[in-house]
């Protein structure tokens, strides 16, 4: 894993419908690895490599889950709505960063009542609509001065590290800023390759709105023909006290997640046929993995696959632990793994 690489795309501040600077490291990163470089009328970074016939979309959304300023009162706290999936217990007692419309970067808290001053059952009763967020100011006035306002947008505030045996990293967003993070691998690698980039044309789309709704896959994958697509996301890991295996075996360390099934079909349905290739392929070149038939949430593959008149579609991840929070936690194995097993499929001509 580049730490480098994978500790600035997930610390960078992206809440869906306002991505700038997730949009500005991922340029960064891509570092002139493209073709063509073109930014959609949703927000969508669309990197395109090769001239070959066959059209093939490699997608990962950009998007964090993150909180909007919702009112204000007059002494200056702040309550929030929700922009993606959000349980009110995770957010209490957290550090939040906001960049204001002119830039600024400021610093708030989600505060509660103190323990001593609660009643009976009060804590099970919290919600996110109930919550305040603390700014550090006297009242309203004070922090409008300093540029919060209606509409202003919150991420976690939480820095990456490896951490524990080594083996493993903790962080923000690492839905999805891995699945950024092995399109970016994969973009390097496949650029200064002749041969892929005389077979196909790539179109490496980092997309905007996943967390609210699949909203920029669904205009990323519009515009052009494409023949197939890989979708780059992470999974609910099942590795942790108080989940039953029966609802999910997938665990860290142990390889590249197949998302077969989502939502119990709500979601994607992979294809039979591509499930037992991928495995084929991946048992040839030691890639170890796991299949996952989800029964709650889908990714943008589910989107993608019936868009215009259908489009083939694989979905690869990771398994992460206590997704949607600051500290979500996974293994740097599964990561290299993804990658290798990711582009082991495009030059065995999976595709």
């Amino acid at each position: 894993m580049n730490e480098k690489m994978m500790r600035d795309l997930s610390e960078a501040y992206g809440v869906s419908g306002f991505e700038t600077e997730i949009k500005d490291v991922i340029r960064r990163y891509a570092d002139n690895h493209y073709d063509e470089l073109r930014e959609d009328s949703l927000g969508n970074l669309i990197f395109k490599i090769g001239e070959g016939d066959k059209k093939i979309l490699i997608e990962s959304h950009m998007d964090e889950v993150g909180l909007i300023v919702k009112y204000i009162d007059d002494n200056g706290f702040v309550y929030v709505s929700p922009l993606g999936g959000l349980d009110a217990h995770t957010l209490l007692n957290q550090r939040f960063k906001l960049i204001t419309s002119k830039g600024k970067r400021l610093w708030a808290v989600s505060g509660s009542k103190a323990i001593h001053l609660q009643e009976d059952g009060e804590d099970e009763k919290l919600k996110i609509k109930d919550m305040f967020l603390d700014f550090g100011v006297k009242n309203k006035e004070e922090l409008q001065k300093l540029g919060v306002n209606i509409g202003e947008v919150l991420s976690y505030d939480a820095p990456f590290m490896v951490f524990g045996n080594g083996k493993y990293a903790t962080g923000k967003a690492l839905d999805n800023r891995t699945g950024c993070y092995t399109s970016m691998e994969i973009m390097r690698k496949v650029y200064k390759s002749k041969e892929l980039k005389k077979r196909y044309t790539f179109f490496f789309a980092f997309t905007t709105q996943e967390e609210i709704g699949l909203k920029g896959a669904r205009v990323a994958a519009f515009k052009e023909e494409i023949d197939f697509a890989l979708v780059l996301d992470t999974s609910p890991a099942g590795d942790t006290p108080g989940i039953e295996k029966k609802v999910s075996e997938l665990m860290l360390g142990k390889g590249v997640v197949i998302d077969y099934v989502q939502a119990e079909g709500r979601g994607l349905i992979m294809r039979k046929e591509h499930l037992e290739e991928i495995k084929k392929i991946f048992d040839k070149n030691k890639i170890p993995y796991q299949v996952e038939i989800g029964t709650g949430g889908v990714s943008d593959a589910a989107i993608i696959y019936i868009t215009k008149s259908g489009i083939p579609t694989v979905g690869l991840g990771i398994a992460v632990r206590y997704l949607h929070t600051p500290v979500e936690v996974m293994h740097i194995e599964d990561l290299d793994n993804l990658v290798k097993g990711s582009l082991s499929l495009i030059e065995s001509g999976f595709f």
